[in-house]
C-alpha cells in the first residue's frame, strides 16, 4: 500500500506495506483499503484520490474498487494509473 500525502505544501509519497489479499473483486478490495487505513489511523473521509491500474476490479464504474470507496466517500476522485494506461498504448 502507498499513500500520497501533502506536508509543508509538498506531496510526499510513501510506500507502507505489502498487503495480503484473498480475492479480487471490488467489494473485498475495498474491505481491505479500509481495514488497513482505519488499522493505520487514516480516515477514509480525509482521502481525495486514488489511482490504480485499469482493470475492472479496481476501475470499475459500480463494482470495482474505486467505485466502492467513492460509495463511502463521495470526495475521493479516481485517476487511473498514467503508467498503465501508456502499457495500454504502445502494446
Amino acid at each position: 500500500m502507498t499513500v500520497r500525502y501533502v506536508l509543508d505544501g509538498k506531496p510526499i509519497e510513501r510506500f507502507l506495506q505489502f498487503v495480503p489479499i484473498f480475492g479480487h473483486s471490488g467489494e473485498t478490495l475495498c474491505n481491505v483499503v479500509v481495514d488497513f487505513l482505519t488499522t493505520n489511523g487514516i480516515s477514509l473521509a480525509d482521502c481525495r484520490g486514488q489511482s490504480y491500474d485499469n482493470a475492472s476490479n479496481m476501475s470499475g464504474r459500480y463494482n470495482g474498487l474505486q467505485a466502492k470507496l467513492k460509495e463511502q466517500n463521495p470526495l475521493i476522485a479516481y485517476v487511473p494509473c498514467a503508467g498503465h494506461s501508456l502499457n495500454l498504448v504502445a502494446t
